[in-house]
């Protein structure tokens, strides 16, 4: 008998991986919604905030666009508001989707100069606050929460022109060595005041505690590349090497920053 419940569990487990999707955790949205769709599902308030310009809504009073398509995910809404913590006053938002449901969203606002993009406060209750998933299966209580802070490897972008410091927070549950990404948070300010924040929720794995098979960069690094998109950063701003790219990994980012 005792050698049937571990055959069944197994049996078990192994189906929950395949039929559910786990061994492939990237974003493969290749169809764009239409934009004058997303447009005409708005309040007139929002609407009127964007533009259509090519394969993209352009947000009018900062200039930043965000694509109808980019990193494996789909533009599908635009809304009012900012989250929570942030400067709520012109705040709106672009919402990406995996083709099915919201995995990341941009943000853009107006905070003061002088005011950090991203606190600690606003990282240790983001989770909470957007009530996010945590995943079955996890360690109860271990998790981490990296930043904010800026990453050595990529403290700064250039935003027309100008390099401006990017911040950023992750927070991260166990097994922490290949880590579940609860959300990871990038954000920069450009001269005109205007800020963008990027937000990445990914689904949690639906079993077993972590990632399983070959993962796509793509998936962990989606913030910072939809940032990019955003902004119209050059990709030659970013790390090219196998180092370099491995040091923006949620989980690695953080660690390898020196402290002041």
């Amino acid at each position: 008998m005792k050698f049937r419940s571990l055959f069944a569990s197994i049996l078990g487990l192994a189906f929950c991986l395949t039929a559910t999707g786990a061994l492939s955790q990237s974003y493969h949205a290749r169809t764009a919604l239409p934009l004058d769709g997303i447009l005409s599902d708005a309040s007139p308030d929002v609407a009127s905030a964007f533009e259509i310009t090519d394969g993209a809504l352009r947000h009018r009073a900062s200039g930043f666009s965000c694509p109808s398509l980019g990193s494996g995910v789909v533009l599908s809404a635009i809304g009012a508001g900012g989250l929570p913590g942030q400067v709520q006053t012109e705040a709106v938002f672009c919402e990406y989707s995996d083709g099915a449901k919201p995995v990341a969203k941009v943000v853009f606002n107006r905070p003061p100069p002088s005011d950090p993009l991203l606190t600690s406060d606003l990282c240790q209750k983001l989770a909470r606050e957007l009530r996010l998933p945590q995943g079955a299966g996890r360690i109860p209580g271990v998790s981490r929460i990296d930043g904010p802070g800026q990453s050595a490897s990529l403290p700064t972008l250039p935003i027309n022109g100008e390099a401006k410091p990017l911040s950023r927070c992750s927070h991260l549950r166990a097994p922490l060595d290949r880590p579940i990404i609860v959300f990871d948070a990038v954000a920069i300010q450009a001269s005109s005041g205007w800020a963008v924040t990027v937000l990445h929720t990914p689904p949690p794995p639906p079993c077993c505690g972590g990632y399983q098979g070959i993962m796509s960069t793509s998936f962990f690094l989606l913030p910072i590349d939809l940032l990019r998109q955003v902004a119209s950063v050059p990709v030659s701003a970013l790390p090219n090497s196998f180092e370099g790219i491995e040091s923006l990994m949620p989980g690695r980012w953080f660690q390898a920053t020196p402290r002041p």
